[in-house]
Parts: structure tokens; C-alpha cells; sequence
């Protein structure tokens, strides 16, 4: 999407931002492959970029990202870009699996490590998850949360159990209650709707967005 593409284009110009590209793992599937996603995030300016991932699949996701770290060494830089920083995300078919992959994941030359909302199908929180692996967090990793899933209470527990640890979250949870035409507030239940960034369904109560970015902030850092 160009206009999709040229905003973030423009943030990234004006370095007004951390930008993060995620790899359409969620939205198709599949990752972009890894070429083109290099080329991307290269192209736009971003300052992240996430690594190959398949959710669930610990031995492809590491050869993936093992592959995509190669690729990114080996691809030249033009005179205009710089190398980009890498995230990568931990996968595995139950908590061992997940660990075990986070741990190697560790000694990559990345920034960060994301905690993807998905880790729920074999921890009971991703508090938990973290807790299960006290590697990452000795480590010098940045630690990033892709989703809210349990909105921000799950922020807050970690961010207590770990103070300072995670760098940030990523959501569109604000958006899906503005969309929902409803203001968030503790012990609220989800709507059951989702944000297609096609079309128009962006088009969202700006005042009522605001409001429920505010409240989501404030609720996370409380």
C-alpha cells in the first residue's frame, strides 16, 4: 500500500520515531521472504526489522532468521541506506521447544527479542513465559511484546516483575475499542472485532482514539 508505505517513509525521514516492520507472519501465514523484507525495511528507513518466524515451529523459525541475518550481511548497502536492526521472535510447538529457541536466539546479533502473544497457547502469561527464561533477562536483549491479547494488566505484572525489562508493546487494542465506538476501562471485556488496514476502516473517531490511547498509557505505566 504506497500511502501505507510513504507515511512511515516520512516518520523514518524525519527520525521522529522508533519504526518497528514486522514480517506479515500474522496477516498471511507466511513471513515475506527474507530478501525483499531486507530490501524493505532498507528502503523505508525503519529502525527494526523482525526476522522470518513460523508460528509454533521452532526449527523453522531458526533457520529462517538464521538465514535472513546472512542474507542481510551479504546484500550491499547503497550509499543512502544503513544496515538495519533485527528482532527476532522465539517459536516452538510447547514451552520447552519456545525456551529452547529463545536461548539460542540470544546469541544473535540482534536488538531485541519479541514476545509474541501466541507464547499463551503453552504458558498460562507471558510474565510466566519471561519468568521461564531467566537467560533473556540477564541478557543485554531489549525486549519488545508484539500484542495484547490481555490487555494491560499483563503489561503492568511484568513490568513489576521485571522493572525496566521490556522496551515496549505494540497493539492496535486502543483502535479496536474506538472502533467498537466503546471507551476502555478496567475489566472491560474485548470486542470481538479486528482493524483491516485496507480501505477505510481507518477512518476512526480521532477524539474517542485519543481517549483510549491516553487511558491504555496511563493503565500500562500505572
Amino acid at each position: 500500500d504506497t500511502e501505507y508505505r510513504a507515511f512511515f517513509e516520512d516518520i523514518a525521514a524525519q527520525r521522529r520515531a522508533h519504526i518497528l516492520l514486522d514480517n506479515g507472519v500474522v496477516e498471511t501465514g507466511k513471513p515475506m521472504d527474507a530478501v525483499p523484507l531486507i530490501r524493505l525495511a532498507r528502503e523505508t528507513g525503519v529502525t527494526e526489522f523482525i526476522l522470518p518466524d513460523k508460528i509454533y515451529d521452532r526449527s523453522s523459525t531458526l533457520r529462517m532468521g538464521l538465514d535472513a541475518i546472512y542474507l542481510d550481511d551479504s546484500i550491499p548497502l547503497t550509499f543512502e541506506q544503513k544496515r538495519t536492526d533485527m528482532m527476532a521472535v522465539p517459536q516452538g510447538s510447547n514451552s520447552a521447544e519456545w525456551i529452547a529457541c529463545c536461548e539460542e536466539m540470544i546469541h544473535w546479533p540482534i536488538r531485541s527479542i519479541g514476545i509474541s502473544k501466541f507464547t499463551g497457547k503453552y504458558f498460562p502469561s507471558r510474565l510466566q513465559a519471561l519468568q521461564a527464561c531467566p537467560e533473556l533477562i540477564e541478557s543485554k536483549k531489549e525486549i519488545h511484546l508484539l500484542g495484547c491479547q490481555n490487555g494491560a494488566m499483563e503489561i503492568v505484572e511484568i513490568d513489576h516483575a521485571f522493572p525496566d525489562r521490556i522496551r515496549g508493546v505494540d497493539s492496535s487494542i486502543a483502535a479496536i475499542y474506538t472502533k467498537a465506538g466503546m471507551l476502555m476501562s478496567n475489566g472491560m471485556p474485548r470486542p470481538n472485532i479486528e482493524i483491516d488496514l485496507s480501505g477505510n476502516e481507518v477512518d476512526l473517531n480521532c477524539a474517542l482514539l485519543f481517549q483510549n490511547l491516553q487511558w491504555f498509557i496511563e493503565a500500562c505505566t500505572s
